[in-house]
């Protein structure tokens, strides 16, 4: 009799991809509640609603030669910062889930194809 309770290396390597993405995607939405828990904050003393975006946070946007995609950089560069990151978490958690749950997938029919069915056992026993 094989002990399945021990865990494969793929399998460990899928669940940790499945963890991670899960991890990533529940501290950004915290992250980007806090900010807008901030920016509520911030308006409700001072009346005025901040305008946070990725150029308060890195600066100003980057410089193109080509006046098409300077403005898509300045573009990008003015957004709130809260839906980039739920965007981004939710992209990052999708291809983290789907890659560990294919490995998981595959090693679990590796694993259920090389285990002999306990009922054809019974039934030859009869």
């Amino acid at each position: 009799m094989t002990d399945n309770t021990r865990a494969t290396i793929p399998e460990f390597f899928g669940s940790m991809l499945v963890f991670l993405g899960g991890a990533l995607l529940t501290l950004t939405c915290l992250g980007a509640a806090v900010l807008a828990g901030a920016r509520v904050y911030h308006w409700l003393q001072t009346a005025e609603w901040p305008t946070w975006t990725l150029a308060t946070l890195y600066g100003p946007s980057p410089t193109s030669d080509m006046k098409g995609l300077q403005q898509v950089n300045e573009w990008i560069w003015n957004l709130p910062v809260e839906p980039i990151a739920l965007v981004a978490s939710g992209v990052a958690w999708a291809f983290l889930t789907m890659w560990g749950g294919s490995v998981l997938s595959d090693e679990q029919i590796r694993r259920w194809s090389q285990q002999p069915k306990a009922d054809d056992e019974d039934e030859d026993d009869e």
